[in-house]
């Protein structure tokens, strides 16, 4: 072919391109047919300005939320990995912003791979992966997403997990839902919150509704459950000889974690029975603590051995 027929080839090739963009944009299911099934336009992985930057031509259908262009795109060839220029890819944008039957195609095209996992936790230019996308979208695609192992507990460059996402929108459903696969409700963001902070700030941090905050019932439920599990590992503590009790928390940070509320720490030391229980507690478990903590369980051992232990 000739340098004329090469001119003519690519000037076809940008035109299709172009006709094949605009049907996209305006959801033309038959004209898109028409394009790649006549192969019109032989390869479907270009980017194309959609408003505000350039992105891949499935970007621009997905956020249409069309089903079956999404499917013809994936059929001809078009890349599931590319991303725009914000980093999202499309799994991202199908999470945030298309309906479940979208990112379920998407997750067939990748779940047989065997990096999978590592896509799906992937994350855009501000630290955002497809969970925190879904958080907005629905409870279905936060579901889908979790089966499919999605991070429950990872950050973006905010400090914000899932969950805080969630709280910060007022989504107590999917709140809920996060906390019951795992999501740990401890965590603290850049600004030195937790997730239950930012929902009672963002929705209850009113001038009539600041003295009379309370969580919805349902996640309180669950948030409760969560907390009788916690003194269910405690009571067992327990159980168990004192001086074993002790042990465990002078070598087990994470349990010194779970029993440093005070009224927990509190029932701890009413177990007390012996003086030389009441020493070991007084000089080897409470300098472990933060300061204020150490200095509440030392009042409290004293005031319990001044009034019931026997020496």
């Amino acid at each position: 072919m000739d340098e004329t027929g090469n001119a003519s080839f690519e000037d076809s090739e940008k035109l299709n391109r172009q006709l094949l963009s605009e049907a996209v944009k305006n959801e033309d299911v038959e004209k898109v047919r028409d394009l790649l099934q006549t192969a019109k336009v032989t390869d479907v992985n270009f980017e194309e300005d959609d408003g505000f930057f350039s992105r891949p031509l499935l970007h621009i259908a997905i956020s249409r939320n069309n089903f079956k262009i999404c499917q013809m795109l994936l059929n001809a060839g078009a890349n599931i990995f590319d991303y725009d220029a914000r980093g999202n890819r499309a799994l991202m944008i199908a999470a945030s912003t298309a309906s479940a039957d979208i990112v379920k195609l998407i997750i067939q095209n990748i779940s047989y791979l065997p990096y999978a996992e590592i896509y799906i936790n992937a994350s855009n230019a501000n630290g955002q992966t497809a969970l925190m996308g879904a958080i907005g979208n629905s409870r279905e695609v936060v579901e889908m997403l979790i089966k499919e192992k999605a991070l429950l507990d990872i950050t973006d460059q905010r400090g914000y997990t899932p969950l805080m996402q969630a709280a910060s929108l007022g989504k107590t459903d999917i709140m809920m839902t996060l906390i019951k696969h795992g999501a740990n409700y401890n965590l603290r963001n850049n600004k030195n919150e937790t997730a239950m902070a930012i929902y009672r700030n963002c929705y209850f941090n009113t001038f009539y509704a600041h003295k009379h905050f309370s969580v919805n019932d349902e996640l309180k439920s669950v948030l409760d459950t969560i907390r009788n599990e916690k003194q269910q590992q405690i009571d067992k503590l327990f159980k168990k000889a004192f001086k074993g009790a002790v042990r465990k928390l002078k070598n087990n940070k994470s349990l010194r974690t779970l029993l440093q509320r005070r009224h927990l720490l509190g029932a701890f030391i009413h177990r007390i029975n012996t003086y030389e229980e009441a020493k070991q507690f007084y000089f080897e478990v409470a300098p472990l603590y933060a300061p204020s903590v150490s200095r509440f369980i030392r009042q409290q051992v004293l005031k319990k051995k001044l009034q019931n232990i026997r020496e």
